[in-house]
């Protein structure tokens, strides 16, 4: 099947339809992205799970696909002094245990503060606005604001109903590109311009 194709994404969704089938842990599946989780409270639920990986393994060598272990993270998400640790591992390979993990584009912490994720597409869409600042040479008040909505504004709300800032810095650190961006879009900069007052005039 060509990659790209219209069918292809169906047959694939068919063909792994029952990766699923006898595992004790939830999954969610997203295209060719997998992820299974469970309630890990003591040693048993630990072996659980990775009795969950060994069948996944099983299912694998049936259906003639291949796992990447170098790919695959574990994520504990807990606030516990003393979590259950368990090395976990597919086709004897022990998986990576970071302090947080990318997940559909939402950057998931051990403790589920989302600082990093704030962190990471602040700079992201700052990035990106200093892109548009240099390549839109023309002063018109209506291609900025279209290019700072098409092009950078998707970044900071990009899943937010999941990681809606809770915390006054956060708020700030996001608000900071729209601050910047409303400069650029009515082409203010003086120190004494206010910059709630563009906001509001921008909407």
């Amino acid at each position: 099947m060509p990659q790209g194709s219209v069918l292809g994404p169906c047959l694939f969704l068919y063909y792994i339809n029952d990766i699923a089938e006898g595992l004790s842990s939830t999954v969610r599946l997203f295209a060719d992205d997998t992820m299974i989780y469970m309630a890990i409270r003591n040693d048993s639920d630990a072996e659980a799970l990775q009795k969950d990986l060994d069948l996944l393994c099983e299912w694998e060598a049936k259906w003639k696909m291949e796992f990447h272990p170098d790919k695959c993270e574990i994520l504990t998400i807990t606030r516990k002094k003393s979590p259950v640790i368990y090395p976990y591992r597919i086709h004897g390979q022990q998986l990576k245990h970071p302090d947080q993990a990318k997940y559909l584009g939402v950057n998931i912490s051990t403790d589920m503060r989302w600082n990093k994720h704030i962190d990471t597409i602040t700079a992201k869409a700052n990035s990106r606005l200093g892109f548009v600042k240099r390549n839109i040479n023309i002063n018109s008040r209506a291609v900025k604001e279209q290019a700072y909505q098409s092009l950078v504004r998707p970044i900071l709300e990009y899943s937010q109903t999941v990681w809606d800032p809770y915390t006054v810095t956060q708020t700030q650190q996001l608000e900071s590109v729209q601050r910047r961006a409303a400069r650029f879009t009515l082409s203010r900069y003086r120190r004494t311009s206010s910059v709630g007052a563009m906001l509001a005039e921008l909407n």
